[in-house]
């Protein structure tokens, strides 16, 4: 997955479902072709919190069969509305309580963190810690 990436490379982060385990690595429903094998560091397991999100608190959701990072901005009956942050379009989108995670702070999957390099900062994507069980949706 990961043999062309150079340094300064990113990852698009895809929602997928894990379907199995094989040896170390969890098994990703293909959707599109066959399924494949990845390393649970690589995987952010979406674990959709039972309470709502408080308004303007970030979160993790999925959009358009990506993790996007977003904000709470209102609640329209059943749905979250939430404004994502890094995408070029700034539009409101209505979601289902379980295609979202409210973030937390601290060294969490799906958290930026700030890395100081010379006078610049730059951000990280925190990913899952090494040998944490996936399940579910990610």
């Amino acid at each position: 997955m990961l043999r062309g990436a150079k340094l300064g490379s990113s990852m698009q982060l895809r929602a997928a479902t894990v379907v199995g385990r094989e040896g170390e690595n969890v098994v990703i429903d293909g959707r599109d072709g066959p399924d494949y094998a990845v390393h649970p560091s690589y995987v952010i397991p979406l674990t959709p919190s039972k309470q709502r999100p408080r308004m303007k608190q970030p979160v993790v959701a999925e959009w358009a069969q990506g993790l996007r990072h977003g904000v709470v901005r209102r609640y329209a009956k059943d749905k979250v509305v939430v404004r994502f942050t890094d995408t070029q379009d700034k539009s409101d989108r209505s979601l289902e309580p379980g295609q979202l995670m409210p973030q937390t702070d601290g060294f969490h999957p799906g958290n930026y963190a700030a890395l100081r390099s010379g006078p610049d900062l730059e951000h990280v994507l925190l990913v899952s810690p090494v040998g944490g069980g996936a399940k579910g949706r990610t």
